[in-house]
């Protein structure tokens, strides 16, 4: 119970530090917050292995963007723009749109303009996820690989994996 009140505390004061969201209402705080879990989730969902969103990835976002106020209001931008084109769908929330609906809007994302927020979101998000998610711990141990594969890459790639 202490974890989650905890969480929900941090959540709430990420979102009021965040530029230009202390003057949002509490419905879009937990909308900005349900529409980045969504989207993480989205990303590298749960299956034989766990998802991003499970093993922390919101919280390296969190980070960031508390770090690095362009990156806080690219996070912001890109929350508040999930959560508009939802509207247009006539739901409230990027969350809780239908998931093939979801989906088709990461995909609009990944395919726009190079300098177009959504695609800039989309890029940053997922350099984020991906290389907190593949340099994790509980991830590695399903490569049979001794560390990440990146920066320097497999140089023993002609062998079969070792076991570490």
């Amino acid at each position: 119970m202490i974890k989650s009140v905890w969480i929900s505390w941090w959540s709430k004061w990420f979102w009021l530090t965040l530029p230009g969201f202390a003057s949002a209402s509490e419905g879009e705080k937990i909308a900005g917050r349900k529409a980045l879990q969504t989207y993480i989730d989205l990303l590298l969902p749960e299956d034989e292995w766990p998802g991003a969103l499970q093993l922390g990835a919101e919280q390296i976002i969190i980070d960031k963007a508390l770090q690095d106020p362009s990156f806080g209001r690219l996070i912001r931008k890109g929350v508040l723009w999930l959560n508009f084109l939802a509207k247009k769908l006539n739901v409230d929330d990027f969350a809780d749109l239908p998931q093939l609906a979801q989906l088709k809007i990461i995909a609009l994302s990944e395919k726009g303009n190079a300098n177009s927020l959504p695609n800039q979101f989309y890029q940053s998000v997922r350099q984020e996820v991906f290389t907190f998610y593949y340099s994790h711990p509980e991830i590695m141990r399903h490569f049979r690989y001794a560390r990440p594969p990146q920066p320097l890459g497999f140089p023993d790639f002609t062998k079969p994996p070792q076991q570490p």
